[in-house]
C-alpha cells in the first residue's frame, strides 16, 4: 500500500480529521455514493464534516471497518473494507471500496463505492 494512504487511515483511525484531510491538495475531490447525510461530492471543507460525523458514530461504538485487502489500480489505489454497523442493536456487515486516485504520486480524489447499499444507507441517513 502506498505510504500515504497508510498514513491517511491511521490517521483516519485515530479521528484525525485534519490530518487526514492534509494529505490532499485543496482542489481535491470526495464522492460518497445515494442520498444519505453523507453523500455528494464533496471538497475538503464539506468533507471535513463528514468525517467528523463518521468520527463520532465510530466513537459512539456504532460503527468499525477493518482493511481486507487492497491492491493498485491504473491511476491509483483500491482498498476493501469490511464494515461493521449496529442498526436496531444488531451488529451487520457491509463492504465497501475506497478508490484513491493519483497524481503524480499525490493524492487527487477519493471514491466509496458500497456493495450492500440498503444497509448502508440505513446507517448514514
Amino acid at each position: 500500500m502506498d505510504e500515504r494512504i497508510d498514513t491517511a487511515y491511521q490517521r483516519w483511525r485515530r479521528g484525525d480529521v485534519e490530518g487526514f484531510l492534509a494529505l490532499f491538495p485543496d482542489d481535491a475531490e470526495f464522492t460518497v455514493p445515494g442520498r444519505t447525510r453523507i453523500s455528494g461530492t464533496h471538497d475538503k471543507a464539506s468533507f471535513r464534516k463528514v468525517l467528523e460525523h463518521v468520527v463520532a458514530v465510530t466513537r459512539a461504538g456504532r460503527y468499525s471497518s477493518e482493511l481486507t485487502t487492497s491492491y493498485d489500480a491504473p491511476d491509483g489505489e483500491m482498498l476493501v473494507f469490511e464494515n461493521r454497523v449496529v442498526v436496531d442493536g444488531v451488529e451487520r456487515t457491509y463492504r465497501s471500496v475506497h478508490e484513491w486516485t493519483l497524481h503524480d504520486g499525490e493524492p487527487r480524489s477519493w471514491t466509496l463505492y458500497v456493495r450492500e447499499y440498503d444497509l448502508f444507507s440505513r446507517v448514514w441517513s
